[in-house]
């Protein structure tokens, strides 16, 4: 078995990864991505395991909430994860699956903002 490419050290790294749809910017349509949480990154992907030319890089030191997105996106299990120069809107499949990235970058946030002051 060949073993994934790493275009980016803290892939080496990860937290958690699997499918999320991501709301697009402009269109605000739905899409496919493998989402990809390292300590310090959150990478969206067009292919799964495949950790080159990401759609998206939000670095978690910008993030300043991840939350529930329901009532705003009125898409069932949505959450968005904000910067102060954008909101990235995804959704996963279940409601577990929603509260595991929530909580998993909840606590890759924390530590950041931990190892700051």
């Amino acid at each position: 078995m060949q073993q994934p490419q790493f275009a980016f050290t803290d892939l080496k790294h990860i937290l958690n990864e699997g499918w999320l749809e991501k709301q697009s910017r402009f269109l605000k349509q739905w899409k496919k991505r493998w989402c990809v949480l390292t300590e310090t990154t959150f990478y969206t992907f067009e292919l799964e395991k495949t950790y080159k030319d990401p759609t998206e890089i939000i670095q978690l030191h910008k993030a300043i909430s991840i939350k529930t997105s329901e009532d705003e996106t009125k898409v069932q299990n949505s959450f968005k994860i904000e910067t102060n120069e954008q909101v990235f809107q995804f959704r996963p499949e279940s409601r577990e699956e929603k509260e595991s990235w929530i909580s998993s970058i909840g606590k890759a946030m924390v530590k950041i903002s931990l190892k700051q002051q």
